[in-house]
Order: structure tokens, then C-alpha cells, then sequence
């Protein structure tokens, strides 16, 4: 599992401090990203102090968990709130993020771009009308 990880580590282009100086430099935001960073840090401490498996299965298998745990919170079963469930599915993905060292800036950064395209054109993510 870890060979994986190495493979990513290898492919990433951009450090983490390489990439936090681009958006610092860009628009200023680096005090936004440095706050989640630490959150996603911190949640990578207690994963590897417990010996989670954030590896892409085991990982993927927790946030597909948490998902699912959500939906049901949306449907009003379970004892759980779909803010629990919210909260629990980032501390999953954010254990992933870390694993993988993934910056949290990189990740924003691409939901800007998906947000500006989905803006920008009216027929990308259209599922039929409602």
C-alpha cells in the first residue's frame, strides 16, 4: 500500500510550501489555506497515532462510509445529524489528504476552477430538469 503513496509523492510536482506561495502570491488567501492545513495536519497526527489505513483502499473505504452514513442522516435514520456525519466525512478525507500529503490549497484551488466552469457554462453538470 505504501508504494502507492510513494508513486503519488513522486508524481506531485509541487511542494506543498511551492504551492502556499503561489496562492499567496496570487491572491493573497495563504492565512485561509494555512488554517485548513494545520486542521488536516493535526487529523493526520491522530490517524497515524491510531494506525489508520489511509492508504487509497482503506481510505477510500472510510470516506465511501461516511458518505453513506450522511445519506442516511439526510433520510432521518440513524442517530446522527447530517452535520455529524459532514464532520466526519471531512476528518476522512482530510486523514486521506494527509496520507497522501495532498496541500488542502491544491484541493481548493481546484474546486474554484470546477465552480468557475460550472458558472461559466450552463450545460457542464446538467442532469436533466427537476
Amino acid at each position: 500500500l505504501r508504494r502507492y503513496r510513494s508513486s503519488y509523492l513522486r508524481r506531485s510536482k509541487v511542494s506543498w510550501l511551492q504551492t502556499t506561495q503561489i496562492n499567496q502570491s496570487k491572491d493573497g488567501s495563504m492565512k485561509k489555506y494555512k488554517k485548513l492545513q494545520e486542521l488536516v495536519d493535526r487529523i493526520g497526527h491522530v490517524a497515524q497515532d491510531r494506525n489508520w489505513h489511509k492508504s487509497c483502499f482503506s481510505g477510500g473505504c472510510y470516506i465511501h462510509l461516511e458518505v453513506s452514513e450522511f445519506i442516511e442522516a439526510l433520510r432521518g435514520k440513524g442517530d446522527s445529524t447530517p452535520e455529524e456525519e459532514a464532520g466526519d466525512i471531512l476528518v476522512a478525507l482530510f486523514a486521506v489528504l494527509d496520507w497522501y500529503k495532498i496541500p488542502i490549497a491544491e484541493v481548493l484551488n481546484n474546486a474554484k476552477k470546477a465552480i468557475k466552469t460550472l458558472e461559466e457554462d450552463p450545460d457542464v453538470g446538467r442532469h436533466g430538469s427537476n
